[in-house]
């Protein structure tokens, strides 16, 4: 459709020059097209198109692009354009203006350097340019990326540059040898870890290295794959900060800098990326929450001034985060006050992000207008993703849950199901799975606000796509009053702010109409969007007003009632089969498992429900379980049939859960985890599973 477009904007420029981007939209005969859109191709084109410092600027095909054919539908529909073209072997697109930049800044320091570049400002585009450098001086690439969906199009965008080149690819379902002198191989990470990325045994070796999202990986992959024989170092990402030191102590000094690329404020302003509209729905806590909160607060401050007066902590957020984490699994006082700050500072975010009020939102959103788009839920806390997911299925929505652990068949069937348009919706705990796309999405919903750069870069790259046909719809519910309150001190999300064509502050009671109006299919009125979604989710009944998730709920077999984190309901008395059915999960699971994941395979997904099968099973003696954290609700869960006495089994629950939850290094440490088990035996992969599920990463993603 891209490419079609601008061939139709070319051809009514020709036939008029001089319109103005409103003008043009007009006059196209292609349903859906919008402002926002045709002004992105016209500013993301120079090659073509030419305008006048008028306000606003009139439109015109440039002299010598009449001289070249117009875009052809073959054409990549990803491929930017600029003013400088590429590709040793005279082919691929041109070079933007921050591409170009980079890519000399990068030649300019002896070919090293890391480039921070938002997601769908160009990254691949840039890394395709460095590796046709890399080729016409007879180098040999690498690329490093992190699973086969950009396996893929890192393959497509080297052939368009390089297509005198044989470009091959190891990880994916093909089998590929390593590349002769000139070529490229592009490695995901997994394969990268598995095999010799240099083999002193080879006459020749590859002497360039590009890593696509190389602030996204483990010690295990730098240590596998920043090896002094790469001369040319590349290092690509949307944002370069994470919660630990690797960034300064292996990255920085590997790579050599950090090279400025394009933010997202450069992205919008240069119609690289469309503007968001952005919907601000602050709430309050209860009395209760408040004074939760208020103690939480207390005391992770108290630990934080020991760490920073004793122990030369950050005095920042992320850095007393970092430092506190790498202290946790260390003996002496020092450690003591970093459990007590991550404890404190875990509570502080419960009751922030499951407070009531966030949670009665979710039950007003119009079921008629999510069943039309792909939306996003972003949360920091497992059992508010449980509890997402069973609202809106609850509702007659499709929903799958990532960010934790997934096999490679069911990341393959989401990845499918979301390009087929047959999931309405994703949830996404903690850590973004990079390995996954959502390619339609057209809301996300943040609920936890107090993001760091890095996780506010990641949230927006899922949904602020180049390609997208209308402005897409970000929804900040925050707590007013708190940290979360980016009126009370500046926070990351005042960037959504600046890249915002239009900013809504509403409620729960004005949300519903206003998500119907902005998701309505693109031409279509909101109000017959409203009758026709209507329709489609209730097609025997008729119902008055908007339908919301709470009234698909309240049709349901199973209501449910808002839940608040401050005190716990009395506890549900599990049936005899439900305990049954835990245990017996358990045990196929080799042992051992967290709690939410047992929850998803027998369908308790129920917070309340699941602890009281999980207390009753333990007082039963046939399982341990423990919170990774204190005060968390989230549990790893230990069969009494693992072995050992009960004191050895809890004590082997601990060393298992302080690893998975807070080891720096977790494989590294893994056979000194092993050692400790003592007797108690459960499979090595298992132990591998329930690290990654707590740390919302795939299992590759721990090496």
């Amino acid at each position: 459709m891209r490419e079609s477009l601008i061939r139709q904007m070319g051809e009514l420029l020709l036939a008029e020059p001089g319109q103005s981007a409103r003008e043009l939209t007009a006059a196209i005969d292609q349903p859906g097209v919008t402002k926002t859109q045709v002004n992105s191709l016209l500013h993301g084109r120079p090659d073509v198109f030419e305008k006048t410092d008028d306000t606003p600027p009139l439109w015109s095909v440039r002299e010598d692009a009449l001289t070249k054919s117009m875009p052809s539908t073959a054409s990549r529909a990803t491929a930017p354009a600029g003013n400088a073209t590429f590709g040793s072997q005279g082919a691929g697109p041109a070079l933007r203006a921050w591409q170009q930049r980079a890519l000399t800044a990068w030649c300019d320091n002896d070919h090293r350097g890391i480039v921070e570049a938002v997601d769908g400002a160009g990254k691949t585009v840039l890394g395709a340019a460095a590796a046709a450098e890399a080729v016409a001086a007879g180098r040999q690439v690498i690329v490093v990326v992190p699973g086969p969906d950009q396996q893929q199009q890192w393959i497509e965008a080297l052939r368009a540059v390089l297509p005198s080149s044989r470009i091959g690819g190891l990880g994916s379902a093909a089998a590929h040898s390593l590349p002769s002198d000139g070529d490229v191989t592009v490695y995901t990470a997994y394969a990268a870890i598995q095999i010799r990325l240099l083999d002193n045994r080879a006459p020749t070796n590859p002497t360039v290295l590009i890593i696509d999202d190389v602030h996204g990986y483990s010690a295990g992959l730098y240590a596998k794959a920043l090896l002094p024989g790469f001369a040319w170092r590349l290092g690509l990402t949307a944002a370069l900060a994470r919660s630990d030191n690797l960034v300064t102590e292996q990255l920085v000094p590997y790579f050599s800098t950090v090279i400025p690329g394009c933010d997202y404020p450069h992205a919008v302003e240069e119609s690289l990326l469309p503007r968001v509209r952005l919907v601000r729905v602050p709430v309050r806590l209860t009395e209760q929450e408040a004074h939760a909160l208020r103690l939480a607060e207390d005391r992770a401050q108290q630990a934080l001034d020991t760490l920073i007066a004793k122990y030369s902590a950050p005095d920042t957020p992320a850095g007393a985060e970092s430092f506190a984490r790498s202290e946790v699994g260390e003996r002496g006082p020092g450690a003591v006050f970093a459990k007590r700050y991550l404890d404190a500072a875990g509570k502080r975010t419960e009751v922030l992000t499951e407070c009531a009020a966030k949670q009665s939102l979710l039950r007003q959103l119009p079921v008629a207008a999510l069943a039309r788009t792909q939306s996003i839920f972003f949360t920091d806390r497992a059992t508010c993703a449980s509890r997402i997911v069973q609202l809106l299925s609850l509702a007659g929505l499709e929903v799958a849950r990532t960010g934790e652990e997934l096999s490679t068949a069911r990341r393959e069937e989401i990845a499918r199901r979301l390009r087929e348009r047959t999931l309405h919706a994703v949830v996404e705990h903690r850590n973004v799975d990079a390995a996954l796309t959502v390619p339609h999405a057209g809301m996300a919903m943040i609920l936890a606000t107090e993001l760091t750069e890095r996780q506010l870069v990641q949230r927006l790259g899922r949904i602020v796509r180049p390609e997208a046909d209308r402005p897409p719809v970000v929804v900040v519910t925050y707590v007013e009053g708190t940290s979360e309150d980016s009126g009370v001190g500046e926070t990351a999300l005042t960037t959504l702010g600046q890249i915002s064509e239009e900013v809504v502050t509403t409620d729960a009671a004005e949300l519903p109409a206003l998500l119907t109006r902005w998701l309505a299919e693109p031409g279509q009125p909101a109000a017959e969007a409203e009758q026709v979604g209507r329709a489609e989710r209730t097609p025997d009944r008729a119902t008055p007003g908007r339908p919301t998730v709470a009234d698909q709920v309240a049709r349901t077999e199973r209501p449910i009632e808002p839940r608040t984190p401050i005190n716990r309901p009395e506890q549900k008395e599990p049936t005899s089969d439900v305990m049954t059915e835990l245990v017996t999960e358990l045990t196929a699971q080799g042992g051992v498992a967290t709690a939410d994941e047992l929850g998803d395979l027998i369908g308790l997904t129920d917070p309340e429900e699941m602890f009281a099968a999980v207390v009753a099973a333990a007082e039963s003696d046939r399982l341990d379980y423990r919170p990774i954290e204190e005060g968390s609700d989230e549990l790893i869960l230990l069969s009494s049939a693992a072995g050992g006495t009960p004191e050895q089994r809890r004590t082997a629950l601990a060393a298992l859960t302080a690893w998975a939850a807070h080891s720096v290094d977790p494989i590294d440490e893994f056979h000194r985890l092993v050692r400790d088990l003592g007797p108690v035996r459960v499979p090595r992969h298992r132990l591998i599973g329930v690290a990654a599920f707590v740390r919302g990463v795939a299992p590759a993603g721990l090496l």
